[in-house]
């Protein structure tokens, strides 16, 4: 990822990475940077400190619809690097508005501003290992397995929704199991 994102490809583009305080979406902005895009970055809150690569920081909620419509029409962006998520694999019922909200609202609310702007010539949306690949909704075998997984699920199926309906140019990544230097999630087994 950060030899690709490091190309010249973006080189001049203005580049929103959402979640860009994370774990993955922070090395995406340094390297993008590194590359001569104009990184703008977004998270709920602003962080403590300057992130590396990111130019202009913009704290907004994207489950707020209009604190992300403002967001996009202020940076404008040519490619969008959605990773802004509320992660967890709990399996209770607490977890359910928060992964709603944070996951599929969001990337509802990101997806409707983007194709209102009709700026983004190339939107990435992030999935994750535990959204199922062939669901079927009779079938339990193939149920989502966690909130997390099911609101990911419903949000890459609106990304396919926009790109048939309303032309946007959405891709979808499944993430798998990132891990590296300088992670701080001590839950999980690689950094603890």
């Amino acid at each position: 990822m950060r030899e690709m994102a490091c190309g010249s490809q973006y080189s001049g583009a203005r580049v929103l990475v959402t979640g860009a305080s994370g774990f993955i979406a922070s090395r995406l902005a340094e390297a993008l940077g590194r590359g001569g895009a104009d990184v703008h970055g977004n998270a709920r809150r602003t962080p403590p400190s300057p992130l590396p690569g990111v130019n202009m920081f913009h704290a907004a909620d994207l489950a707020n619809p209009d604190q992300c419509g403002n967001l996009i029409r202020t940076v404008r962006p040519d490619i969008v690097f959605h990773l802004a998520s509320h992660v967890s694999g709990r399996q209770d019922l607490e977890t359910v508005a928060a992964t709603l909200n944070g996951n599929l609202v969001a990337a509802v609310n990101l997806l409707s501003s983007l194709s209102e702007a009709g700026t983004a010539r190339a939107i990435v949306t992030a999935g994750s290992c535990e959204e199922p690949r062939d669901f079927r909704q009779a079938d339990p075998e193939t149920a989502p397995a966690s909130p997390y997984a099911a609101a990911k699920l419903a949000a890459s199926a609106y990304g396919g929704f926009f790109r048939k309906t309303m032309g946007l140019p959405v891709a979808h990544a499944r993430i798998f199991m990132g891990y590296g230097p300088g992670q701080l999630d001590l839950v999980k087994l690689v950094p603890t």
